[in-house]
């Protein structure tokens, strides 16, 4: 009996490692999402379209990640690692908000971050997505022919979880008065987390066969 207990015990540590999507991955949990030749599709909404409304990223390089990552910029992909271009093929030179992160270990990445930047964000870290959203109050004037005034601009950027790709870049700015200016882009065909999928396959087929040998071992004492 002793001797199945311990065949058991030793199958459940080996299905839990098997299932765990971080076993291999090296630089502090650390690897990058996706790989050269990859595009993201986006659409651009808002008063504040960036002059254009449907746009893809490609993907032209990846720079090694280091062993001994200590800031946020060592983890966040560089703009002379990618382009910018229209749904027509077209490469343009933009200033959309896109950005990519390394994935695997999201813990240190808020932890870089907080060390890299002295705004005040609340986090968002859901199964799917990470990200921040802040607020941030100050005179401004929204074109030269008006007048200062003050404005409350409040940004959500989300990454997801699969890759570490941009998800949502948002900025609304309310001006002293109620007016309201918006624009965001939104990453379109976002898939789900590859490894969250295969984990509930394994844990279901890992339960029923952690069932079939509790059940031989009852009937065997029997």
């Amino acid at each position: 009996m002793r001797r199945d207990l311990y065949i058991l015990f030793a199958f459940c540590v080996l299905v839990i490692g098997v299932a765990s999507p971080a076993a291999a991955i090296t630089n502090h949990n650390l690897q990058w999402g996706f790989e050269v030749g990859d595009q993201f599709h986006y659409k651009s909404s808002g008063d504040q379209t960036f002059g254009f409304i449907n746009f893809y990223i490609e993907i032209n390089s990846l720079p090694n990640l280091r062993f001994d990552v200590v800031n946020f910029d060592d983890i966040s992909l560089k703009r002379v690692h990618f382009s910018y271009c229209l749904e027509n093929g077209t490469e343009m030179l933009s200033v959309a908000p896109w950005h990519a992160i390394a994935i695997g270990n999201w813990t240190l990445v808020q932890e870089l971050l907080d060390s890299s930047s002295s705004s005040d964000y609340s986090w968002i870290n859901t199964t799917t997505e990470w990200g921040i959203s802040f607020t941030a109050s100050k005179m401004e004037r929204i074109d030269p022919e008006t007048e200062w005034v003050l404005v409350n601009t409040t940004t959500i950027t989300k990454f997801s979880k699969t890759d570490g790709v941009l998800n949502l870049a948002s900025k609304v700015k309310v001006l002293d008065g109620g007016h309201t200016i918006s624009g965001e882009i939104t990453r379109i065909g976002v898939q789900s987390i590859p490894y969250l999928d295969i984990g509930i396959g394994v844990g279901i087929v890992a339960g029923i066969v952690v069932l079939a040998i509790i059940r031989l071992v009852y009937v065997k004492r029997r």
